[in-house]
C-alpha cells in the first residue's frame, strides 16, 4: 500500500510540474528559466524567503521599495524589457506625505503604462480584493490577477508558473 502510494505521489508530482498545451505536454518549470521579474514591495524583509523557490528555478528578481524608485528612467527601462512585475497596491510614494491616493502602487502602473511599459502584472496585497479592484477599475486597469498576502513561497511558485504556463498557452493558440 505504501508503495502504490508512492508511485502516486511521483506521478501528482509530474503532472504538478507539466501541462497539456494542444496535445503537447509543456514542462512548466522551465518556463521560469531565466525570467526576470521586478517586485514593487515596500515589505522587503518578506521577499528573500519567499522567492527562493523561484530563484532556483532561475528567475531572477529585482526589488523597488517605494514607488518613486520605480519611476526612475533607468528602472522603466529595465521593467519594459521584463517579463513580470509584482507590484503592492499599497507601496509608499516615497515622495511625499499621502496624497490621499488609498492606492499608490496601482497610480504607479497607471503611470508605467502611460510611459509604454507593458510588463505583465501581478497585484500581490494583503488589502481587500474587491476594494483594490474597485481601485483598478478607477485607474483603467484591466485583467490584472491579485495574489493575497502572506503565501507560502510553494504558492507563489505555483502561481507564477501557472501564469506563464497560461501566457504561453495564449500565445501558442495566437500564433495558429
Amino acid at each position: 500500500m505504501i508503495y502504490l502510494w508512492t508511485i502516486m505521489e511521483r506521478l501528482e508530482e509530474k503532472v504538478d510540474k507539466t501541462d497539456r498545451t494542444a496535445g503537447r505536454v509543456v514542462d512548466k518549470e522551465a518556463l521560469l528559466a531565466n525570467r526576470r521579474i521586478f517586485w514593487i514591495e515596500d515589505d522587503v524583509d518578506i521577499i528573500g524567503p519567499v522567492v527562493r523557490p523561484l530563484q532556483d528555478a532561475g528567475c531572477s528578481f529585482v526589488v523597488y521599495g517605494r514607488r518613486v524608485d520605480a519611476l526612475t528612467e533607468n528602472a522603466i527601462q529595465l521593467i519594459k524589457d521584463g517579463d513580470l512585475m509584482l507590484v503592492d497596491p499599497l507601496i509608499p510614494d516615497g515622495a511625499s506625505k499621502g496624497d490621499g491616493d488609498d492606492f499608490p502602487g496601482l497610480t504607479l502602473l497607471r503611470d508605467l503604462r502611460e510611459k509604454g511599459v507593458e510588463t505583465s502584472v501581478i497585484i500581490f496585497t494583503a488589502s481587500n480584493v474587491s476594494r483594490v479592484r474597485d481601485g483598478m477599475q478607477v485607474r483603467f486597469l484591466d485583467d490584472i490577477r491579485i495574489i493575497r498576502k502572506p503565501i507560502l513561497p510553494s504558492q507563489l511558485k505555483t502561481s507564477i508558473t501557472d501564469f506563464f504556463a497560461e501566457r504561453a498557452s495564449r500565445e501558442l493558440q495566437e500564433s495558429k
